[in-house]
């Protein structure tokens, strides 16, 4: 087929590039084509189109303009095309402390601002690291140090989001702040070249701190508000506003001090953190449902499912399930109410409470009056079928809260056991292990989510284990109602 026409009408930001097929041309088959401005057919050749630019210096500048515009709108939309709910963190201890890894258990520690922004966000963001590490945070490091570490510990990952907490160690260490300003740039524009949108956080107060770091904190916090606000795509996790008091040191209220050792947040610190995070986050970040919406996967079919639920009955249906000893009322099918000690569960009424919110299957609640009795909600898994020596798993747990006055305990748990029912040293991840010094002065406010999803870190299930068990542990004065639980094997 012969060239299409092509010519320029108009001049100036007017000129238009026009193109139209000899008469009776068709267009190629099946290729309807779009229409010139005379109502023909427009397929114009390569050949062509360069021909009518490079014949014409005013159009050519302008289409230049215009591709590069294209080219800046196509980079600022590129975290788009990578896993919008994955995320990488960097940063010091604050970061190190959301997950403690010992032997072959794995803890997410209530005194990590991750633990409770995850929970609040119903666990929507996964965790992504460098191999051999629970995420991109190393204690006692600065700035300068931070920055060595960007391309393995987050760019080489190609997450969705990365999370950048950096400063103290540098304020600590008399960093000029000329340095940190120009690390945390390059931090910043490591990532962000690389098409991850950013998540900015302000670094936290410091007990003690002279009169100069406390500048120098405000300076650094300021550097980063900036930043938040004239880079393309990123979002503020404002800590230091919500943790300092008026003098610029850590806020105490009530009985709830912030900090555990004046440096790092405590349980109460970790919690406003987690919901600035938290709150920063839920406009951006798509949701995305990991636990079940009905019993077909947990079902005798299972098999035919890539990755199914291995929980028996996650929707809670029926009320044969087992209710304890000392305990009252009604437990789903197939689950188990026992102590986490070996004291009695005097004080607990279990019963089913319809859900309200649309969403299927009931809720299994808990009514406690003791906060020195344990309860354990649980079942057990054997290997064989479904589940290998090898494979990668998780668990996690929806919940509510009502007339919190008490919390001692409040985590969801695997543990792994072997042919003597012996769990010591076989495998354990926990998701919110509250922390023992802050257990009296934890914030039973709105600092303490009323609804969530707790999950734990990934568990590779060890050669000598023989089953593994899922269990919600919990010990508290109040009503606490849970549902659709899910154990499921990760993406290799």
């Amino acid at each position: 087929m012969a060239d299409a026409a092509v010519w320029i009408t108009g001049t100036g930001p007017d000129k238009q590039l026009n193109f139209r097929l000899p008469t009776g041309g068709k267009g190629d088959k099946g290729d309807k084509g779009d229409r010139g401005t005379d109502g023909s057919n427009v397929l114009p050749t390569d050949t062509a189109i360069a021909a009518a630019v490079n014949g014409n210096g005013e159009t050519k500048t302008a289409l230049n303009a215009t591709y590069a515009t294209i080219g800046s709108v196509a980079t600022a939309v590129e975290p788009y095309r990578k896993s919008a709910n994955t995320i990488a963190l960097l940063g010091d201890s604050f970061t190190d402390m959301s997950e403690d890894t010992t032997g072959v258990n794995s803890y997410r520690s209530s005194r990590g601002f991750l633990t409770w922004a995850m929970q609040r966000l119903g666990q929507r963001l996964q965790i992504v690291a460098a191999p051999g590490t629970a995420n991109g945070g190393i204690t006692g490091q600065n700035t300068t140090q931070i920055l060595a570490r960007v391309q393995q510990d987050v760019v080489a990952l190609a997450p969705g989001w990365a999370h950048v907490l950096a400063g103290t160690n540098d304020v600590l260490g008399a960093v000029a702040f000329g340095t940190i300003q120009a690390n945390l740039t390059a931090i910043y524009d490591a990532i962000q070249n690389a098409g991850i949108r950013l998540i900015l956080g302000t670094i936290a107060p410091y007990s003690g701190a002279t009169t100069t770091q406390l500048v120098t904190i405000e300076r650094i916090n300021n550097f980063i508000r900036e930043q938040a606000q004239t880079r393309p795509g990123a979002v503020l996790a404002d800590y230091h506003a919500v943790l300092a008091g008026a003098d610029g040191n850590w806020r105490v209220t009530g009985t709830t001090a912030y900090t555990g050792d004046g440096t790092h947040a405590s349980t109460g610190g970790a919690m406003r953190m987690g919901k600035a995070l938290a709150d920063a986050l839920a406009a951006h970040v798509p949701a995305m449902n990991i636990l079940p919406t009905s019993n077909v996967d947990a079902s005798a079919n299972a098999s035919s499912f890539a990755k199914p639920n291995l929980l028996t009955n996650p929707m809670f249906t029926g009320t044969a399930g087992t209710v304890g000893t000392q305990a009252t009322g009604q437990v789903a099918d197939s689950w188990v109410v026992s102590t986490y000690t070996a004291s009695d569960l005097t004080g607990v009424t279990a019963s089913k409470v319809a859900r309200t919110d649309g969403k299927a299957g009931t809720w299994q609640q808990f009514a406690l009056t003791n906060v020195s009795q344990k309860l354990r909600f649980q079942q057990t898994i054997n290997m064989g079928g479904n589940l290998a020596a090898g494979d990668l798993v998780w668990g996690a747990i929806e919940y509510e809260l009502e007339s919190i006055t008490d919390l001692d305990l409040f985590r969801v748990q695997l543990a792994t056991f072997d042919a003597n029912n012996g769990y010591a040293n076989r495998g354990t991840v926990i998701d919110m292990d509250l922390n023992g010094a802050d257990i009296n002065t934890i914030p039973l406010d709105a600092n303490l989510p009323a609804t969530g999803i707790l999950r734990t870190p990934t568990l590779v299930m060890p050669a000598n284990a023989t089953g593994v068990t899922f269990s919600f542990d919990v010990s508290a004065v109040g009503t606490i109602r849970l549902a659709r639980p899910v154990f499921r094997r990760t993406r290799p």
